[in-house]
């Protein structure tokens, strides 16, 4: 049961107690003059309003913190607003593993709810409403189950007592948790999109293949990877939705000897063509149904089948379906659930592995949007070739120090939103081989027009990181690094990227002791003023926290804790800047 759907049975509950109280305070003032009646009605009253606030604050606990707090009452009375659907995963890790309680208890509070219904003869009974006091009399005197009287209605407010108290201590109890479910969540996410990018790294390098003289450059868009990861839950079936952009790049002339490949500077090497691809990650070389329970093998062909046998398989066909009775209730869940798996895309059994990305990439001519080229592979994972709806063939690509240089000036939104991915996936990708150390001016790219006109926005928020393949085998330093400069390089560029200016000085290249890195701090923090004076109040304190990571644990990113503390005050810090300045 999903959290939306928790809410849903809860509001549904909180439908009918209102109802219960205003038709049980319209009774009390139509028998106002027989005492018992009023009486009695007037301590029932007191205790459905009782239980109704009840219910209401447990639905207000379950929402605060995840809904704006002037859309919660609206969220009370509709809980399957679309507006609401893009907060289900946040109630869904609030609830943890407690809907099936939850639900279990809501049930019971609902059959309590309907049994107020008939007593209180809410809807008439199918018959009309009684109106004044001589009908109200009249009907309970030849009406069994409509009653006024305060002890027949003690085991249904016992019911919804027992309901309410253990929703109550469910909910506080959750809430308790939740910030230990969030770290837990986001440390499963960390672990998962690290090992997921090593996969998709050593996919492509397995499978380029070729004999080229010039090196290729591979590109994988920096993009947040969003996702609730619950013990429960198996994380490569989130994952499935994940495009993973890749640009792959091919040398002008394969006729270029190496030497004079070598002395093509960076940008040169730089400009060349681009094949754009998304990979992700499926099971192939089998067909992938629907099918809940896989299907018994079949039995041996029988011979051709007489019109006689074919109608004797029609008519049992037939006389099963009509057997077969739908449900009356189908949960949300169960509805849900058929619906992911009605349109859970097929793949062909035919997709083959594809040994040679770069011949592939650079000799096919069609361009089906749907159709799976084939597939690469790593030691675990295989990941679908797919082409996206543009293609980079006709872009050039600019460092971030080139478009920091540029004629056209970054706006505020833009530079945050690079900032953010920046932040994000020097996180998610740490000590991956898309990201040895860190991220640095030149290995951060952007997807360009050739032509000098107006550049479109969207492509500047779409950020690049850039890889030489085959790869270098890796040189180790014969002095041991002291100090982890990755978060420090985070701040770094931030800083250069709000001021729009590349500095030399906060150059992150060789290797890092404590002593070049307090000169960078601060030469960084002499950056300070023109920093406030070109981006919000929120960024100094995140750039100040990477400037001052010398002195943090030395774990660095490789260490939970740490990697929590870095998203909290450096990601969610450009979180909540990019929020206010989008309006939302």
């Amino acid at each position: 049961m999903s959290g939306l759907e928790v809410l849903g049975a809860i509001t549904g509950v909180l439908g009918i107690l209102p109802m219960a109280v205003d038709t049980a305070q319209w009774y009390k003032t139509t028998l106002s003059s027989i005492r018992y009646a009023a009486r009695d009605l007037k301590r029932l009253i007191e205790e459905l309003e009782t239980e109704k606030v009840r219910l209401q604050t447990t639905c207000e606990v379950l929402l605060d913190g995840i809904s704006p707090l002037a859309m919660i009452d609206g969220m009370a009375k509709d809980s399957f607003l679309a507006f609401w659907k893009k907060h289900n995963h946040l109630l869904n890790l609030r609830l943890g593993g407690s809907e099936q309680k939850i639900k279990d208890h809501i049930l019971g509070m609902r059959k309590a709810a309907n049994e107020l219904e008939a007593k209180l003869w809410i809807y008439g009974g199918g018959s009309s409403k009684p109106a004044d006091k001589r009908s109200i009399i009249r009907e309970l005197k030849k009406n069994m189950s409509f009653t006024l009287k305060k002890r027949d209605y003690n085991d249904i407010l016992s019911k919804i007592k027992v309901g309410n108290s253990a929703l109550e201590e469910l909910a506080r109890n959750n809430r308790k948790l939740e910030p230990s479910r969030r770290k837990q969540s986001q440390t499963r996410l960390i672990h998962f999109v690290r090992g997921l990018s090593k996969d998709v790294f050593q996919a492509i390098q397995t499978s380029t293949t070729c004999e080229c003289i010039a090196s290729h450059r591979v590109c994988l868009e920096l993009v947040k990877r969003e996702a609730v990861l619950t013990s429960e839950d198996k994380n490569d079936d989130v994952a499935r939705d994940w495009n993973f952009h890749v640009a792959f790049g091919f040398g002008d002339n394969a006729e270029t000897n190496s030497t004079d490949h070598q002395s093509m500077s960076a940008n040169e090497q730089l400009i060349n063509r681009w094949s754009n691809i998304y990979l992700r990650l499926g099971t192939f070389g089998i067909i992938q149904t629907t099918a809940i329970k896989p299907e018994p093998l079949p039995a041996p062909e029988d011979p051709e089948p007489t019109k006689k046998t074919l109608l004797q398989r029609f008519k049992l066909r037939r006389r099963r379906d009509k057997n077969r009775r739908p449900s009356t209730i189908i949960s949300a869940m169960e509805g849900a659930r058929s619906c992911a798996m009605a349109t859970m895309p097929i793949m062909a059994a035919s997709s083959k592995p594809v040994s040679n990305l770069c011949h592939m990439l650079s000799t096919y001519t069609e361009r089906p949007d749907t159709y799976c080229l084939g597939y690469v592979a790593s030691h675990d994972r295989k990941f679908g070739i797919h082409l996206p709806n543009s293609r980079m063939d006709r872009y050039t690509v600019s460092t971030l120090r080139e478009v920091l240089e540029g004629k056209r000036q970054l706006s505020y939104p833009e530079k945050l939103k690079i900032a953010h991915a920046i932040a994000v996936n020097t996180l998610h990708l740490y000590k991956t081989p898309w990201v040895d150390e860190c991220l640095t001016l030149d290995s951060v790219v952007f997807f360009l027009p050739n032509d000098d006109g107006d550049v479109d926005t969207t492509l500047l928020d779409r950020p690049f990181v850039v890889k030489n393949f085959p790869t270098p085998p890796s040189q180790q330093s014969r002095t041991p690094r002291r100090i982890d400069g990755a978060v420090f390089s985070v701040g770094a560029l931030l800083i250069q990227l709000m001021i729009g200016k590349a500095e030399n000085a906060l150059e992150m290249t060789g290797p890092m002791n404590f002593g070049t890195i307090i000169t960078k701090r601060d030469e960084g923090r002499q950056l300070f003023d023109r920093l406030l004076e070109s981006s919000g109040f929120n960024l100094k304190p995140a750039i100040e926290w990477c400037f001052n990571s010398m002195y943090h644990r030395m774990g660095g990113l490789q260490d939970e804790q740490y990697c929590q503390r870095f998203f909290e005050e450096v990601v969610s810090r450009l979180e909540e800047e990019i929020k206010y300045f989008s309006g939302n």
